[in-house]
């Protein structure tokens, strides 16, 4: 069983290896040195590596996401305007990527057309959003509401050390309730709205910030997944699966290559490959590491 799993994930590699090498060389062959170390490495006893592959994700999501959570579990009423405005711009930049594609003129004509009609409709509908009348009184009773917990908790700083949380919790806390008249509503909308600019600038540029760092958090996702995966599922007989299926698939390559004119004889040297690969991981496994290394106890 462990012979056949090690001669399949040589074969793979190998094949992929001279395929790769096939269709791209002679000047990038190299490339199916890579791609044949790497399918090599991932054939053999694929059933692991797709479960290491979901808990690698989960732990390099789970490093990279901790300042993004943080930001994102608080609300932010003045994230909707940036929100809608950014959904129309994609959508115009799309339009704008696909007229610059087109070869002919009265395509591009329809679509610069469409692009300022869409563009158009995007600007009228996005006033009609912030200028509903449900969302504009949300965003106003959000604002002084907001004045009033901050309010309530300036003239309560003694309690700042006991007291968790905001707003209705001094309520619970048995603290007097302030009534809502007029004047205290327009103090604290006041209040309120002093808050917000600060805060909406800060919002600003975080986003600036993350848009900035976005190829960097990518970047790093990546390194941690990969990291991961590696500490995951490496194991001995997986080296061993990707340097003798790519030494098959390298070996066929070099003395086929030449004389592979035809599609058949293409096919031929990518089996070719394969089988070599095949060859060369049970030889390995067998005589040189079971019966002369004596490492028949490998780990996987």
């Amino acid at each position: 069983m462990e012979t056949r799993r090690i001669a399949g994930a040589c074969f793979s590699g190998g094949a992929l290896c001279s395929a790769v090498a096939v269709i791209l060389g002679p000047s990038f062959w190299w490339l199916g040195l890579l791609s044949g170390l790497a399918l090599g490495y991932l054939a053999y006893d694929f059933g692991e590596v797709w479960k290491a592959v979901v808990i690698a994700a989960a732990r390099a999501w789970e490093e990279v996401s901790k300042g993004l959570g943080i930001f994102l579990s608080r609300p932010y009423y003045h994230l909707q305007l940036f929100a809608w405005t950014g959904v129309f711009l994609i959508a115009r930049w799309f339009f704008l990527a696909i007229q610059a594609v087109q070869p002919s003129t009265k395509s591009q004509e329809q679509l610069s057309l469409l692009d300022v009609a869409i563009t158009i409709v995007a600007i009228v509908f996005l006033f009609l959003i912030i200028l509903s009348p449900r969302l504009l009184l949300w965003v106003l009773h959000s604002i002084w509401r907001k004045g009033e917990d901050l309010d309530r908790w300036e003239h309560n700083r003694f309690c700042r050390e006991y007291v968790k949380g905001e707003g209705r919790y001094f309520q619970n806390m048995g603290f007097a309730e302030a009534h809502e008249t007029y004047p205290n509503i327009i103090r604290w909308f006041w209040i309120g709205l002093l808050w917000l600019i600060p805060e909406a600038g800060k919002v600003c540029v975080k986003c600036a910030i993350g848009i900035v760092l976005l190829p960097w958090l990518v970047t790093r996702f990546l390194a941690l997944f990969f990291w991961h995966l590696f500490r995951l599922i490496h194991s001995q007989k997986r080296v061993l699966c990707a340097i003798d299926g790519t030494l098959g698939g390298i070996i066929s390559y070099f003395l086929l290559a030449e004389t592979a004119d035809t599609a058949t004889a293409k096919v031929v040297l990518v089996i070719a490959g394969g089988i070599l690969g095949a060859f060369l991981g049970v030889v390995n496994w067998e005589l040189v590491s079971k019966r002369w290394l004596r490492v028949g106890a490998v780990t996987s």
